[in-house]
Protein backbone atom coordinates (compact mmCIF):
# COMPACT_ATOMS: atom_id res chain seq x y z
CA UNK A 1 0.00 0.00 0.00
CA UNK A 2 2.92 2.34 1.07
CA UNK A 3 4.34 1.65 -2.53
CA UNK A 4 0.96 2.47 -4.38
CA UNK A 5 0.49 5.36 -2.34
CA UNK A 6 4.31 6.82 -2.85
CA UNK A 7 3.80 6.22 -6.68
CA UNK A 8 0.59 8.21 -6.93
CA UNK A 9 2.54 10.93 -5.07
CA UNK A 10 4.98 11.06 -7.25
CA UNK A 11 2.22 11.30 -10.55
CA UNK A 12 0.46 13.74 -8.84
CA UNK A 13 4.00 15.81 -8.59
CA UNK A 14 4.52 15.12 -11.95
CA UNK A 15 1.20 16.41 -13.03
CA UNK A 16 1.35 19.41 -11.09
CA UNK A 17 5.05 20.24 -12.54
CA UNK A 18 3.53 19.92 -16.16
CA UNK A 19 0.61 21.42 -15.54
CA UNK A 20 2.51 24.82 -13.83
CA UNK A 21 4.76 24.70 -16.97
CA UNK A 22 1.78 24.28 -19.72
CA UNK A 23 0.11 27.40 -17.71
CA UNK A 24 3.61 29.57 -17.83
CA UNK A 25 4.21 28.81 -21.46
CA UNK A 26 0.91 29.57 -22.73
CA UNK A 27 0.96 32.79 -20.61
CA UNK A 28 4.45 33.81 -22.21
CA UNK A 29 2.41 32.74 -25.81
CA UNK A 30 -0.25 35.53 -24.90
CA UNK A 31 2.26 38.22 -24.07
CA UNK A 32 4.46 37.43 -27.06
CA UNK A 33 1.44 37.60 -29.39
CA UNK A 34 0.55 41.61 -27.68
CA UNK A 35 4.09 42.35 -27.80
CA UNK A 36 4.21 41.24 -31.54
CA UNK A 37 1.41 42.97 -32.27
CA UNK A 38 2.07 46.20 -30.39
CA UNK A 39 5.02 46.27 -32.51
CA UNK A 40 3.41 45.86 -35.78
CA UNK A 41 1.91 49.70 -35.27
CA UNK A 42 5.42 51.09 -35.68
CA UNK A 43 6.65 50.26 -39.34
CA UNK A 44 2.61 50.86 -39.97
CA UNK A 45 3.11 54.42 -38.74
CA UNK A 46 6.78 54.89 -40.76
CA UNK A 47 5.03 53.18 -44.09
CA UNK A 48 2.09 55.78 -43.79
CA UNK A 49 4.36 59.21 -43.19
CA UNK A 50 7.36 58.51 -45.86
CA UNK A 51 3.82 57.64 -48.13
CA UNK A 52 1.93 60.77 -47.74
CA UNK A 53 5.94 62.41 -47.90
CA UNK A 54 6.74 60.74 -51.33
CA UNK A 55 3.42 62.55 -52.60
CA UNK A 56 4.96 65.72 -51.97
CA UNK A 57 5.74 67.53 -55.43
CA UNK A 58 8.32 69.61 -54.30
CA UNK A 59 10.95 66.65 -52.97
CA UNK A 60 13.83 66.16 -54.71
CA UNK A 61 14.66 62.30 -56.66
CA UNK A 62 17.68 61.71 -53.53
CA UNK A 63 14.63 62.28 -50.75
CA UNK A 64 12.15 59.83 -52.82
CA UNK A 65 14.80 57.56 -53.04
CA UNK A 66 15.88 57.28 -49.70
CA UNK A 67 11.75 57.67 -48.45
CA UNK A 68 11.13 54.29 -50.99
CA UNK A 69 14.38 52.64 -48.99
CA UNK A 70 12.88 53.55 -46.06
CA UNK A 71 9.26 52.05 -46.79
CA UNK A 72 10.70 48.86 -48.27
CA UNK A 73 12.92 48.55 -44.75
CA UNK A 74 9.81 48.92 -43.03
CA UNK A 75 7.80 46.55 -45.00
CA UNK A 76 10.51 43.88 -44.42
CA UNK A 77 9.89 44.47 -40.66
CA UNK A 78 6.01 44.83 -41.16
CA UNK A 79 6.25 40.58 -42.84
CA UNK A 80 8.83 39.36 -40.08
CA UNK A 81 6.25 40.96 -37.53
CA UNK A 82 2.89 39.54 -38.77
CA UNK A 83 4.76 36.14 -39.97
CA UNK A 84 6.11 35.76 -36.31
CA UNK A 85 2.38 36.54 -34.99
CA UNK A 86 0.97 33.96 -37.38
CA UNK A 87 3.26 31.04 -36.12
CA UNK A 88 2.32 32.54 -32.45
CA UNK A 89 -0.87 32.03 -33.05
CA UNK A 90 -1.26 28.57 -34.64
CA UNK A 91 0.72 27.57 -31.36
CA UNK A 92 -1.84 29.37 -29.08
CA UNK A 93 -4.96 28.29 -31.05
CA UNK A 94 -3.41 24.26 -31.96
CA UNK A 95 -4.58 25.46 -35.28
CA UNK A 96 -2.12 22.56 -37.16
CA UNK A 97 -4.80 20.31 -38.81
CA UNK A 98 -2.85 17.59 -40.75
CA UNK A 99 -3.73 16.12 -43.60
CA UNK A 100 -1.10 12.83 -44.36
CA UNK A 101 -1.20 11.44 -47.60
CA UNK A 102 1.27 10.50 -50.32
CA UNK A 103 2.67 13.60 -51.08
CA UNK A 104 5.06 14.88 -54.16
CA UNK A 105 8.43 16.35 -52.18
CA UNK A 106 9.60 18.17 -55.51
CA UNK A 107 6.25 20.08 -54.59
CA UNK A 108 6.92 21.16 -51.21
CA UNK A 109 10.20 21.98 -51.99
CA UNK A 110 9.11 23.94 -54.66
CA UNK A 111 6.38 25.47 -52.49
CA UNK A 112 9.37 26.23 -49.13
CA UNK A 113 11.60 27.87 -51.75
CA UNK A 114 9.02 30.06 -53.19
CA UNK A 115 9.24 31.89 -49.66
CA UNK A 116 12.40 32.55 -49.20
CA UNK A 117 14.26 32.49 -52.97
CA UNK A 118 14.00 36.80 -52.62
CA UNK A 119 15.85 36.77 -49.25
CA UNK A 120 18.40 34.23 -50.82
CA UNK A 121 18.81 36.87 -53.64
CA UNK A 122 19.39 39.72 -51.65
CA UNK A 123 21.96 38.05 -50.01
CA UNK A 124 23.69 36.22 -53.01
CA UNK A 125 22.99 33.20 -51.42
CA UNK A 126 23.27 30.26 -53.96
CA UNK A 127 20.17 27.42 -53.48
CA UNK A 128 21.07 23.90 -54.56
CA UNK A 129 18.22 21.47 -55.03
CA UNK A 130 18.55 17.96 -55.69
CA UNK A 131 15.23 16.35 -55.70
CA UNK A 132 14.26 13.52 -58.05
CA UNK A 133 10.22 14.70 -59.21
CA UNK A 134 9.22 11.53 -59.00
CA UNK A 135 9.65 11.21 -55.00
CA UNK A 136 7.13 10.95 -52.50
CA UNK A 137 6.28 10.44 -49.14
CA UNK A 138 3.17 10.37 -46.47
CA UNK A 139 2.86 14.00 -44.83
CA UNK A 140 0.64 16.83 -45.62
CA UNK A 141 2.11 18.91 -48.34
CA UNK A 142 1.09 22.65 -46.79
CA UNK A 143 2.39 21.89 -43.17
CA UNK A 144 5.29 20.26 -44.48
CA UNK A 145 6.20 23.48 -46.72
CA UNK A 146 5.74 25.53 -43.59
CA UNK A 147 8.30 23.57 -41.57
CA UNK A 148 10.59 22.90 -44.49
CA UNK A 149 10.24 26.67 -45.17
CA UNK A 150 11.11 28.01 -41.45
CA UNK A 151 14.07 25.97 -41.68
CA UNK A 152 15.38 27.71 -44.90
CA UNK A 153 14.27 31.10 -43.56
CA UNK A 154 16.94 30.63 -40.69
CA UNK A 155 19.33 29.27 -42.94
CA UNK A 156 19.43 32.04 -44.65
CA UNK A 157 19.04 34.42 -41.92
CA UNK A 158 22.17 32.90 -40.26
CA UNK A 159 24.13 31.94 -43.57
CA UNK A 160 26.65 35.35 -44.65
CA UNK A 161 26.16 36.85 -47.71
CA UNK A 162 27.96 35.06 -50.97
CA UNK A 163 27.30 31.28 -48.72
CA UNK A 164 25.31 28.41 -49.88
CA UNK A 165 22.51 26.35 -49.00
CA UNK A 166 21.76 22.72 -50.36
CA UNK A 167 19.02 20.81 -50.26
CA UNK A 168 18.72 16.79 -50.55
CA UNK A 169 16.07 14.72 -50.81
CA UNK A 170 16.97 10.89 -50.46
CA UNK A 171 14.38 8.19 -50.97
CA UNK A 172 14.69 5.10 -48.51
CA UNK A 173 12.46 2.10 -48.26
CA UNK A 174 11.10 3.20 -44.61
CA UNK A 175 11.38 6.62 -44.81
CA UNK A 176 12.49 9.99 -47.32
CA UNK A 177 14.55 12.31 -45.57
CA UNK A 178 15.23 15.73 -46.91
CA UNK A 179 18.62 17.22 -45.52
CA UNK A 180 18.76 21.10 -45.72
CA UNK A 181 22.60 21.76 -45.26
CA UNK A 182 23.75 25.59 -45.14
CA UNK A 183 27.54 27.23 -44.89
CA UNK A 184 26.25 29.68 -41.81
CA UNK A 185 27.59 30.27 -38.39
CA UNK A 186 26.60 27.01 -37.26
CA UNK A 187 24.83 26.08 -33.63
CA UNK A 188 27.13 24.47 -30.85
CA UNK A 189 26.43 20.96 -30.47
CA UNK A 190 24.89 21.64 -26.49
CA UNK A 191 22.54 23.56 -28.14
CA UNK A 192 20.88 20.70 -30.31
CA UNK A 193 17.51 20.43 -27.80
CA UNK A 194 16.89 23.66 -27.28
CA UNK A 195 16.60 25.07 -30.42
CA UNK A 196 12.96 23.60 -30.37
CA UNK A 197 11.98 25.35 -28.15
CA UNK A 198 9.57 27.43 -27.90
CA UNK A 199 11.07 31.29 -27.88
CA UNK A 200 14.39 29.66 -27.72
CA UNK A 201 17.34 32.10 -29.02
CA UNK A 202 20.86 31.97 -28.17
CA UNK A 203 22.51 34.84 -26.82
CA UNK A 204 24.15 36.32 -29.58
CA UNK A 205 20.68 35.86 -31.64
CA UNK A 206 18.20 38.14 -29.11
CA UNK A 207 17.17 40.23 -31.92
CA UNK A 208 16.92 38.01 -34.81
CA UNK A 209 13.69 36.58 -33.82
CA UNK A 210 10.63 34.92 -31.23
CA UNK A 211 12.05 31.55 -31.47
CA UNK A 212 9.24 29.86 -32.84
CA UNK A 213 10.37 28.73 -36.64
CA UNK A 214 11.56 25.76 -35.29
CA UNK A 215 9.06 25.23 -32.96
CA UNK A 216 6.55 24.80 -34.88
CA UNK A 217 8.64 22.78 -37.43
CA UNK A 218 9.25 20.26 -35.01
CA UNK A 219 5.48 20.12 -33.86
CA UNK A 220 4.45 19.70 -37.73
CA UNK A 221 7.17 16.74 -38.32
CA UNK A 222 6.00 15.03 -34.97
CA UNK A 223 2.49 15.37 -35.93
CA UNK A 224 2.74 13.42 -38.93
CA UNK A 225 5.25 10.59 -37.70
CA UNK A 226 7.81 11.81 -38.74
CA UNK A 227 11.27 13.08 -37.19
CA UNK A 228 13.32 16.43 -37.37
CA UNK A 229 17.50 16.55 -36.26
CA UNK A 230 20.82 18.63 -36.61
CA UNK A 231 23.79 18.31 -36.94
CA UNK A 232 26.30 21.54 -37.03
CA UNK A 233 29.10 22.89 -34.98
CA UNK A 234 30.51 26.51 -34.70
CA UNK A 235 31.33 28.20 -37.85
CA UNK A 236 30.92 24.79 -40.04
CA UNK A 237 27.53 24.88 -40.85
CA UNK A 238 24.18 23.24 -40.17
CA UNK A 239 22.26 20.90 -41.71
CA UNK A 240 18.69 19.52 -40.74
CA UNK A 241 17.15 16.56 -41.01
CA UNK A 242 13.38 15.97 -41.84
CA UNK A 243 12.16 12.24 -41.99
CA UNK A 244 8.84 11.29 -43.19
CA UNK A 245 7.28 7.52 -43.79
CA UNK A 246 7.81 6.68 -47.31
CA UNK A 247 4.64 4.17 -47.13
CA UNK A 248 1.49 4.42 -44.62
Amino acid sequence: TSKVVMELEKTEEILRSRMLTSEQEKERLQRTISEIAHQVKTPLSNICMYHDMLSDSDISKDEADTFRRIISQQLEKLEFLIDSLIKSSRLESDMIRLNVENSSIFHILELAVNDIVHKAERKKIELTIRCDPDITAFCDVKWTAEAVGNILDNAVKYTPEGGNICIDACPGEVYTEIKVQDTGRGIDSGHYNDIFKRFYRSRKEQSAGVGLGLSVAKAIMEGQGGTIGVQSGTERGTKFMLSFLTKS
